[in-house]
């Protein structure tokens, strides 16, 4: 998505308290980046529609900022124009179907959502590089608990398919030959 993951945390809490989805505020934040990416590659109207809102797209170096930077900046211009056709058609082309949705986590542009992420920060409901860090461990050993837990089946799977299924074998001729006790029938 570019951001963070301080930032996506922020969003997250951001889009909980406007009534938006995670899900929309990161497919939006995708979409930006790719018509970030358009718009250096020379897509006009894309370019011509960063310029008429007054967003850089490139630091000084020629490379093009952080989408979050971004986001925070057209958070200001859309906060500035209020509701309108010029701000929905500008939302829509830049982050697409999301665009509309983020409206109300927009509102208040950047100072809102650095906002957003304070009082997040606040409650404590932010992690810092070194739980997420544990957090990553922890996860990854779970997954690998669970695969090598999946191994061992397999292996026991392995060895004993063989003979459960000679068993199985056994038991239907048996059952088919009417020796129910596993004694040799006679008939006579």
């Amino acid at each position: 998505v570019g951001i963070t993951a301080e930032q996506y945390q922020g969003l997250e809490f951001a889009a909980e308290r406007s009534g938006v989805s995670i899900t929309a505020i990161a497919h939006g934040l995708k979409k930006l980046g790719r018509v970030m990416l358009d718009a250096q590659n020379g897509s006009r109207q894309i370019k011509e529609t960063f310029a008429a809102l007054d967003i850089t797209l490139k630091k000084q170096d020629g490379t093009l900022r952080d989408s979050f930077d971004v986001f925070s900046d057209l958070s200001d211009r859309f906060a500035s124009m209020g509701p309108s056709a010029e701000r929905t058609g500008a939302s829509m082309l830049l982050l697409g179907r999301a665009g509309t949705e983020m409206a109300n986590l927009m509102a208040n542009g950047s100072e809102g959502l650095a906002e957003y992420l304070e009082v997040a920060k606040d409650l404590g409901a932010v992690m810092g590089t070194d739980l997420l860090n544990v957090s990553e461990l922890y996860h990854d050993s779970t997954v690998d608990l669970e695969f090598a837990i999946r191994g061992a089946k397999l292996e026991i799977a392995n060895e004993f398919l063989p003979v459960i299924i000679a068993t199985k074998l056994q038991l239907r001729e048996m059952v088919a030959a009417g020796d129910w006790r596993g004694e040799a029938s006679s008939s006579g």
